[in-house]
C-alpha cells in the first residue's frame, strides 16, 4: 500500500518515491495453508474459505545464506525462540496464555471476501471481478523485540510470496531480507538482500540499504529461476574521492532503466530486464541522468546536474524543456503523466495542473490494473477488515472489495497489497509466544488483472 521510497536522492536532499511497491512484508519458509474453493464467479464474489492451518509445523532449515544465522523453525528450538515443538507429536497443542509457543495453534480461520459494484456505467469494462482461489503460506520466524521479527510481504504476478525478515545486526546495517515462498509447496526459491520493493509479473526486486561506512546500497532482482544486482551507491568516509552512484526508473513493460555515473567511466543509460539482467550493454550519455519516473508513453523524467528535470526517450534524448518543480512521489497515470503531490504533470509537459480531489483524497499507493486502465487503492484497515477499491480512470469508484481476517492481531491488521498483474495477498493471522510468531497470509493471484 505505501509506496516505498526510492533510493534516488534528488538535487534538493530528498529522497523520492518512484519505487511503487505497495506495502512490503515478512517470513521464513512456510507450507502453504489448505484453501476450499474460492467462490463465485459473480460480482458479489461472497466469502472465500481458507480453513486454519492444519498443523504443519514449518521443518525445513534455514536457507544458506540468509541473513542473521538461523531463523526460527516451528519444529525446534533456533536463535533462541522458544522450542515450537516439545509438545508430543500427537498430543493436540496447547494454546493457552500460559503454555509455551506452538506453532500448531496458527488459526487464520475463514477469510471473507465481498465485491460490491458501484453501477457506474462507465465502469462496465472493468467489472465482473472474478475472486480466484487464495493461496496460503505459513511462517516461523521472531518476534519484535526478541532478535528477528517480520517486515511485510509482497507478492509477485504468479502468487510467489516474498516475506521480509529482518534481524538486528551487531553493527549498524540494513538488517532485512526476502525470502520468496513458492506457490505450490511454499519452499524457499531465493534469498534477497534487503526488503522487497517491487513486485513483477513473474519475480520480485529487494533492496538493501547502506547505513554505514563502506556500505552500498544494493538492488537484487529475481525471476524465472535467476535474476541480476545493481549496486546504486557506497557510502564513503572521505569526500576527496568521488563515488559511482545509480539511480533508476520502471516502465510500464517492467523494463528498467538504469542511469549511472562514475569518475572512470562517465554518465551512461542502460536497459534492464525486470530481474535486473541487462539489456544492453551501458550507453553513453551527454549529462548525468537521474531517472525519477518512467509514465504509460514510455516518457522518462529525469533530473540533471544542475538540478532541473525534463522529459527524455529512455535513450536519453531530451523532449522538453525544464519542468515545473517540486516533484515528489511521482505515481503513474493511465494513459500517460504523473501525480507528482504538488500537480499533475502531463506525458512530455513541463507545468503542474491541479491535482483532481479524488486523487488529493487518496495519498498512497495507486496501483495500475485491469491491463493498466484502471486503479486499485487500498484504504486504511478498520480492525481486522480492510478495502480496495476499484476505480476508473477518471477516479469514479467501481467496485469495492472488502476482506475480513476474522482471526486477525488487530495490531497488525490485513494490510492489503496489490501486486503485479493484479495480484492482491493480506497477513491473515499471526501467533507469539515466547519470542516467536507463526505468521499466515493469502493471495489472490490475477484478481485485477
Amino acid at each position: 500500500m505505501l509506496s516505498p521510497p526510492d533510493a534516488a536522492t534528488q538535487p534538493d536532499g530528498s529522497t523520492p518515491a518512484s519505487l511503487d511497491a505497495g506495502a512490503i512484508g515478512a517470513t521464513d519458509a512456510g507450507t502453504p495453508l489448505p484453501v476450499a474453493d474460492a467462490g463465485s464467479d459473480t460480482p458479489d464474489a461472497g466469502p472465500i474459505a481458507a480453513p486454519p492451518d492444519g498443523g504443519t509445523a514449518d521443518a525445513g532449515a534455514p536457507d544458506a545464506g540468509t541473513i542473521g544465522g538461523g531463523l526460527p523453525d516451528a519444529g525446534a528450538t533456533d536463535a533462541g525462540t522458544a522450542d515450537a515443538g516439545a509438545a508430543d507429536a500427537g498430543l493436540p497443542p496447547d494454546c493457552l496464555l500460559d503454555a509455551g509457543f506452538d506453532a500448531r495453534c496458527l488459526d487464520a480461520g475463514t477469510a471473507s471476501i465481498t465485491v460490491t459494484p458501484s453501477g457506474a456505467a462507465r465502469c462496465q469494462a472493468l467489472l465482473p471481478i472474478r475472486v480466484p482461489q487464495p493461496l496460503g503460506f505459513t511462517k516461523t520466524i521472531g518476534q519484535f523485540g526478541g532478535g528477528i521479527w517480520s517486515c511485510g510481504a509482497l507478492a509477485d504476478g504468479d502468487g510467489n510470496l516474498g516475506v521480509c525478515i529482518e534481524h538486528e545486526p551487531d553493527s549498524p546495517a540494513d538488517g532485512r531480507h526476502t525470502e520468496v515462498l513458492a506457490t505450490d509447496d511454499g519452499r524457499t526459491l531465493v534469498s534477497l538482500g534487503g526488503g522487497p520493493v517491487r513486485s513483477q509479473t513473474h519475480g520480485l526486486v529487494a533492496e538493501s540499504m547502506a547505513v554505514d561506512y563502506g556500505q552500498s546500497t544494493i538492488l537484487s532482482g529475481w525471476g524465472h529461476g535467476d535474476g541480476g544486482t545493481v549496486v546504486l551507491d557506497t557510502i564513503i568516509p572521505d569526500p576527496r574521492f568521488e563515488r559511482p552512484t545509480c539511480r533508476f526508473a520502471e516502465g510500464p513493460d517492467q523494463d528498467i532503466t538504469l542511469g549511472c555515473s562514475a569518475p572512470d567511466a562517465g554518465p551512461t543509460l542502460q536497459q534492464l530486464d525486470f530481474a535486473l539482467r541487462p539489456l544492453g550493454a551501458p550507453a553513453a550519455t551527454s549529462e548525468a541522468l537521474t531517472p525519477l519516473a518512467i509514465d504509460e508513453q514510455q516518457k522518462m523524467l529525469a533530473y540533471l546536474p544542475d538540478g532541473s528535470a525534463r522529459w527524455f526517450s529512455r535513450a536519453g534524448a531530451a523532449l522538453s524543456g525544464p519542468v515545473q518543480q517540486p516533484l515528489q512521489a511521482p505515481r503513474a497515470l493511465v494513459g500517460g503523466g504523473l501525480d507528482v503531490q504538488a500537480g499533475e504533470l502531463s506525458s512530455g509537459g513541463t507545468a503542474l495542473t491541479p491535482r483532481p480531489d479524488w486523487i488529493t483524497q487518496r495519498p498512497d499507493a495507486l496501483t495500475l490494473v485491469r491491463g493498466r486502465s484502471a486503479y486499485a487503492y487500498a484504504r486504511p484497515a478498520t480492525g481486522c477488515t480492510q478495502t480496495l477499491e476499484l476505480l476508473a480512470s477518471d477516479g469514479t469508484v467501481c467496485a469495492t472489495i472488502e476482506v475480513t481476517e476474522p482471526n486477525c492481531d488487530p495490531r497488525y491488521p490485513p494490510s492489503l497489497t496489490m501486486g503485479a498483474e493484479g495480484t492482491l495477498s493480506d497477513e491473515a493471522s499471526r501467533y507469539c509466544r515466547d519470542g516467536a510468531c507463526a505468521i499466515a497470509w493469502r493471495v489472490w493471484p490475477h484478481l485485477l488483472q
